[in-house]
């Protein structure tokens, strides 16, 4: 008998316990500070290992530099960018699915700029798990 091509929950003496489906989902929050400097180099301020999991984020961008800088989101669901000026010592507050990544870069050359990342994650994946 070949147990593992019978449907899931399929009961047989003879056959292995077999995994259990569940979705799991979690939450995260967290505050950080970043920093960057000019408007050519890329800072990375948040990404998901995976693309793959579909991640819903809520947070605010804070700007506390005297520059403006670009804050750029990317969504697994689109090739382009999503880029939002963020103005000095001002802020960002956004809600977005589908997140990968966020990035910023400042608005002048070789000017350092700072600010912080407030986010909140929510996202779901299926475990499998054995009773």
């Amino acid at each position: 008998m070949n147990c593992y091509n019978k449907p899931l929950g399929w009961k047989d003496d003879r056959c292995p316990p077999r995994p259990k489906v569940e979705c799991k989902t979690i939450q995260y929050e967290n505050c950080a500070p970043f920093t960057g400097t000019g408007n050519q180099s890329v800072n990375t301020i948040f990404d998901i290992e995976s693309n793959d999991i579909p991640v819903i984020a809520a947070g605010t961008v804070e700007n506390f530099s005297s520059q403006t800088i670009n804050v750029r989101f990317e969504r697994s669901v689109s090739n382009q960018p999503i880029t939002h000026l963020v103005q000095p010592h001002s802020s960002l507050t956004f809600v977005y699915d589908n997140l990968t990544r966020i990035a910023t870069t400042g608005t002048a050359p070789e000017k350092t700029y700072d600010g912080s990342l407030k986010i909140q994650v929510n996202y779901s994946f299926e475990a499998k798990c054995r009773k």
